[in-house]
């Protein structure tokens, strides 16, 4: 929540004033892939800012080939430039390496796909062992902010075992943020219904505002960067959803094609996708309606049948088209 006795102002930022005591900042990408890509705008103005920044992400590689020498503890490796490990897609890496040919700090921390309870035991043991005393979880796309009867659910499985692991967590500031608004459509989501449920937030205290990247800062042109090194290095794989933030960032809109992979698809790529939209951790893992099911989870499998039976018990509220 925002902290009581800190009236609001347009001119703080309230994700930045909710930070501003923070020593120690944990970035984590909350639904695997590139998401940790989403937070590096973020990062970068936090160093500048004077922060220790940290950045995490769950992961898609295959960990299981790292050596033993990768691994702080139990489900938590951190890669660096020169870990070893597969070359067809290893997005830690190639950010390590990007971050390390700039100068910046340049550990990834990967936590393997796993259930709720080990990675919240790999989150805890990563906390303890960098003193961090804020968590920021950042979700490329909007679908982590769906509170389950929604008409869509996008790709839900490790957004969610992303949040009820840190909900589980005992620090000062626990935050999340999602950048690419409107990427998710490619999924089934319904963003009026993310609307709704941003604005249930707010009536909470819960809403922490929307931030847009200046196209022209340090941040942005940084994070283009990156983005278009990281198409580069995993060019049959290359982010989609980043792709289209950093074109936002750009000031392109409409259906811009930056890859084969969406080759047949009508993107709306648009300034909201370059907007950070941020919420109280706690309050939104609160609002979900089966969180609570994936409590005692620990492998993804048992989280996607969770969230299935879940499904399979309800009828989704009524989808709204978005009138504008």
């Amino acid at each position: 929540m925002i902290p009581p006795g800190t009236p609001p102002s347009l001119a703080t930022p309230p994700l930045f004033a909710a930070l501003s005591e923070a020593r120690s900042v944990l970035l984590a990408g909350a639904g695997g892939g590139f998401d940790v890509y989403a937070g590096l705008p973020l990062a970068l103005t936090l160093l500048e800012a004077g922060k220790q920044v940290h950045l995490a992400n769950l992961s898609f590689t295959q960990l299981e080939l790292l050596d033993l020498d990768s691994w702080l503890a139990e489900d938590v490796a951190a890669v660096e430039p020169d870990t070893a490990g597969p070359d067809d897609y290893f997005p830690e890496r190639i950010l390590a390496r990007w971050l390390a040919a700039h100068d910046l700090p340049a550990t990834v921390h990967a936590f393997p796909l796993t259930g709720v309870q080990p990675l919240r035991a790999a989150y805890r043991a990563l906390v303890k062992h960098l003193d961090i005393d804020a968590l920021v979880l950042v979700d490329g796309g909007t679908d982590i902010l769906l509170r389950g009867d929604e008409t869509g659910l996008g790709t839900p499985e490790e957004d969610m075992t992303s949040l009820a692991a840190t909900a589980g967590l005992d620090l000062p500031t626990k935050l999340v943020t999602c950048l690419g608004f409107g990427i998710d459509s490619y999924h089934g989501v319904n963003h009026v219904q993310v609307l709704e449920n941003i604005a249930a937030l707010d009536r909470e205290g819960a809403y922490f505002g929307a931030l847009s990247i200046p196209s022209q800062s340090r941040a942005a042109v940084l994070y283009r960067d990156a983005a278009a090194d990281a198409q580069a290095a995993t060019p049959l794989r290359p982010s989609i959803v980043n792709g289209q933030i950093a074109a936002a960032t750009r000031g392109e809109c409409g259906d811009y094609q930056f890859t084969s992979r969406t080759r047949g698809s009508t993107l709306f790529v648009n300034p909201l996708m370059a907007i950070y939209f941020t919420v109280d951790l706690a309050a939104l893992a609160r609002r979900s309606l089966y969180l609570d099911r994936l409590e005692h989870t620990v492998g993804m499998r048992q989280v996607s049948l969770r969230i299935e039976q879940f499904r399979e018990e309800i009828s989704p509220r009524a989808p709204r088209v978005f009138p504008h």
